[in-house]
């Protein structure tokens, strides 16, 4: 059984990179902050949970990948197209061997009678069942590393013009 504590920032600083990053869910906010939470294990078989939520813009590519999922939300939720969506994030599960056992997309989808729009959560979706689409795991593997870059500093770069 695993147990979960809080740490300082430096003790999750060494744990981090002493140990694999399980990403638990990547997440693009309105004010398009990135949100990573995610999870390491250490010998003792202690989880530490963290969670990260900045405000540095991500590489292109790591937004463009996280939107391209869009595309599996029609069939999955069984709309008729997918102009209106924007993905917004995942949400993901390991089994015990680390392995990625399944993954539930989030999004949003413009409602014209409303101002806010309407949330979608994919059903949960196996890995190994007959719901997941091929392709679908290579692009998830793909968001999971821009993610893991950008918890490394792998960034978009902004010019701030300084004040003289």
């Amino acid at each position: 059984m695993t147990s979960t504590k809080e740490l300082t920032q430096l003790e999750q600083s060494e744990i981090a990179q002493a140990t694999k990053k399980h990403l638990t869910n990547i997440k693009i906010s309105k004010q398009q902050d990135i949100i990573i939470h995610y999870y390491t294990v250490d010998k003792s078989n202690t989880k530490y949970k963290t969670e990260v939520e900045a405000v540095d813009p991500p590489l292109v590519k790591f937004t463009e990948t996280l939107r391209a999922l869009k595309s599996y939300i029609p069939d999955l939720c069984e709309f008729e197209d997918d102009n209106e969506i924007i993905v917004i994030g995942l949400s993901l599960k390991y089994d015990n061997c680390d392995a990625l056992k399944g993954l539930t997309i989030s999004a949003l989808r413009t409602l014209h009678n409303f101002t806010s729009p309407m949330c979608i959560n994919t059903p949960y979706l196996e890995v190994d069942g007959d719901n997941f689409p091929g392709q679908l795991y290579n692009e998830v593997e793909d968001i999971i590393n821009l993610a893991k870059g950008y918890l490394n500093g792998d960034r978009a770069i902004v010019q701030q013009k300084l004040a003289i």
